[in-house]
């Protein structure tokens, strides 16, 4: 944006560039970042989302809960690192570190699914299982559902959420359809797996009658997550009001600079400092050094 004469700024290219390198430093190959800032802000939102911050968390367990036992080595493992905090990434898939990497599973239904070998292997995860772990991961506990195996694919089989219902429903309340009753058919789980390959929300109906939607709200048919691009457009949004409120108020922000001694060029270049991105932006003008802040 150079709406004046006297400065420009444009501070979601600065924030998006910020991700880039923010992702650098998590070890993402830079090809692999869209060059688009609003795509490359979506990616970060989506990796954000994806990412299990390492905090120790309770455990719940189903109780239908059972674990073959040539898995329980590694599920007690699993729950060591739950209970005390460690990084979780070693039980993930392997594509976690792809960021092509699209989880169906967490896309629309919040669920994360753990490996659960018993050892570590060179590259930090541990032996790939057929039997699959698959919980709810909320900020203070962790909730296991169920050991499934890889086939016949497990990815959108109904028991998941059936079995939050029976024993969670306060976590599905959100996403609970009120006033509704019963579905006019069925879908399959087969069904419900190519219907989310094409980004098309479903229905579950649980045997009470309690109706949800996806709880983890998918994908669009152009493949973005809905949460990711509403945060990335509302980002954009929120820059492009920033940079209006610089426009109204530059007199005033050039003035309080020189009051404190600092001078700008004839045309100063703004850049982003730092950012909570829905409540304030701290801009900054490199040369003097001078920052101020807007809050949103």
């Amino acid at each position: 944006m150079e709406p004046s004469s006297n400065y420009q700024v444009s501070l979601f290219k600065d924030f998006a560039e910020a991700l880039r390198r923010d992702m650098a430093l998590q070890g993402y190959d830079a090809v692999d970042v869209p060059s688009d800032d609003h795509a490359a802000v979506m990616l970060y939102l989506k990796m954000e989302r994806y990412a299990i911050q390492a905090r120790p968390r309770n455990i719940e367990k189903a109780p239908q809960f059972r674990c073959p036992p040539d898995r329980l080595e590694g599920l007690h493992g699993l729950e060591g690192a739950i209970l005390t905090g460690a990084d979780l990434r070693p039980y993930r898939s392997r594509r976690i570190e792809s960021t092509k990497f699209l989880d169906g599973l967490l896309d629309h239904w919040n669920i994360h699914h753990f490996h659960l070998g018993g050892k570590i292997e060179a590259d930090g995860f541990v032996e790939r299982t057929n039997e699959l772990l698959f919980c709810l991961v909320e900020d203070d506990c962790v909730y296991l559902i169920t050991v499934m195996s890889h086939s016949p694919p497990p990815w959108a089989k109904k028991e998941l959420i059936t079995i939050i219902h029976e024993n969670w429903p306060s976590v599905l309340e959100d996403c609970r359809v009120r006033g509704a009753t019963k579905l006019r058919w069925e879908l399959r789980d087969e069904d419900r797996q190519e219907l989310r390959k094409a980004g098309v929300a479903t229905f579950l109906d649980m045997p009470d009658g309690t109706i949800y939607i996806d709880p983890g709200v998918g994908l669009t048919s152009g493949r973005e997550h809905f949460l990711d691009l509403r945060d990335a457009d509302k980002i954009k949004r929120t820059a492009a009001f920033v940079e209006s409120q610089i426009e109204a108020n530059w007199r005033e922000i050039s003035a309080n600079a020189q009051k404190q001694g600092f001078h700008f060029n004839r045309r100063a270049s703004l850049s982003l400092l730092r950012t909570n991105p829905f409540e304030y932006w701290d801009v900054i003008e490199p040369e003097s050094r001078y920052f101020f802040r807007i809050y949103v």
